[in-house]
């Protein structure tokens, strides 16, 4: 309550909070609880894996990676895949960006040098089986000193790479590979052709893509480098040709610019970057809105069957949720049903006895009884004619009705049976 909810039914674990009301019931339930925030995070911490081992994510999060830099590289990929995909969220997750050595700076230092503004703070402490001396750092640090490297030389090989640039951009069709002056160097072929990108020269990235994921960074070779580990997704800024033949067509109706999603690697010792990238997309509704197909996208690329096991399964959603709304309105007509049959038995048997009553519910055969004596309770109205003539219906029928009442009530003071 003093955090301004309620009570704990206002919580929903399928509702998504703003941070200002997260970070309000933090202060709060430290102040009650007589604990720091940081403390209380660092608590929230440790119930968070807990909790996402219990909900079914221990296997994922166990198969990501091998050691601790990889496993908090591919973090980046794993929160834009629940986030985007798996529950198609608003939230916005968390972005990890890991160096091998990393130094303490204040935090107006590291916005200078990194160019972030929104900092998240964390700590990685060893478990119980490793706070002795810190092994597992130790552990690897020796793995590494004791890695051999052999280099041999294969003359068979030959020196020439086997596939040549037409066939890789063939290959990778809509990849974008740049220099450190972010010129465009080549492209794949769905880019080349679709968006007339063959004549054009001195082509700088930044004329062609504007950058959407990761937020709050500018689009240059530099922070590109630094954030190598990040899923990278751009928007065109052109549209394509069938874009534009069905812009001609629907009179003014544009299609959505085509979006890429893919992962930046390295290429030359560092001069140049390559952008691997698909489509991003994941129903039939995303591609359809880009005026894409699935044939666009070759065999390989894990996107189409993305699309169509995710087009499955929301339609498999709409399914269940259908059924769900049918099973609750049959639902709700048994229970009228039910209360109808109620109210019609009743009706039905008020003016019998009861042993009678549940003969006849049971269809049992009814013996005939014979009483030595019995008393009758009779209503009369005697001059009824009279009244009838002397009185309006509305008092007649409150009249009648008071009278019902009353001969009712003593029906049932006495137990006697209606007849």
């Amino acid at each position: 309550k003093k955090a301004g909810f309620v009570s704990t039914e206002d919580i929903s674990m399928q509702t998504y909070y703003d941070d200002a009301e997260t970070f309000r019931l933090f202060r709060v339930a430290s102040t009650v609880i007589g604990v720091s925030v940081d403390q209380l995070w660092e608590w929230y911490g440790d119930f968070l894996v807990t909790y996402s081992c219990e909900t079914g994510w221990e296997k994922m999060l166990t198969c990501m990676a091998g050691n601790l830099q990889e496993f908090l590289d591919n973090l980046n990929a794993m929160h834009y895949f629940i986030d985007q995909i798996a529950f198609k969220s608003e939230m916005k997750g968390p972005t990890f960006k890991c160096d091998p050595q990393i130094s303490v700076v204040e935090r107006t230092q590291e916005r200078r040098k990194s160019g972030m503004v929104d900092h998240v703070i964390f700590s990685i402490s060893p478990d119980d089986q490793h706070k002795a001396g810190q092994r597992l750092a130790h552990k690897f640090r020796k793995e590494r000193n004791n890695i051999d490297i052999i280099i041999e030389e294969d003359e068979s090989v030959s020196p020439s790479p086997p596939i040549t640039l037409r066939d890789f951009n063939r290959i990778f069709p809509y990849h974008i590979c740049f220099n450190k002056q972010m010129v465009v160097e080549h492209v794949g072929v769905f880019l080349l052709n679709e968006y007339n990108l063959a004549d054009k020269k001195a082509l700088k990235l930044t004329d062609i893509v504007q950058l959407i994921q990761p937020t709050d960074v500018q689009l240059t070779f530099k922070n590109i480098m630094t954030y190598l580990n990040t899923l990278f997704i751009f928007q065109l800024k052109v549209q394509s040709k069938r874009n534009e033949e069905e812009l001609a067509k629907k009179a003014g109706i544009l299609n959505q610019p085509l979006s890429l999603k893919g992962q930046m690697m390295m290429l030359t010792g560092g001069n140049s970057i390559i952008f691997l990238a698909s489509p991003h997309a994941t129903s039939v509704r995303d591609i359809l809105n880009v005026n894409l197909f699935i044939s666009d996208m070759p065999m390989h690329d894990a996107t189409r069957d993305l699309i169509m096991l995710n087009q499955s399964r929301m339609c498999q959603m709409e399914l269940n949720k259908r059924l769900e709304e049918t099973s609750k309105k049959m639902k709700g007509c048994a229970e009228e049903l039910e209360k109808r049959k109620t109210q019609t038995d009743h009706l039905l048997f008020q003016f019998v006895p009861p042993q009678i009553a549940e003969a006849l519910r049971q269809h049992r055969p009814i013996d005939a009884q014979t009483f030595n004596e019995s008393t009758v309770l009779v209503s009369d109205l005697p001059d009824f004619l009279s009244i009838c003539f002397n009185t309006s219906p509305t008092e007649l029928i409150t009249l009648l009705t008071d009278i019902f009442h009353r001969f009712d009530r003593l029906i049932h003071l006495y137990k006697a049976s209606h007849s």
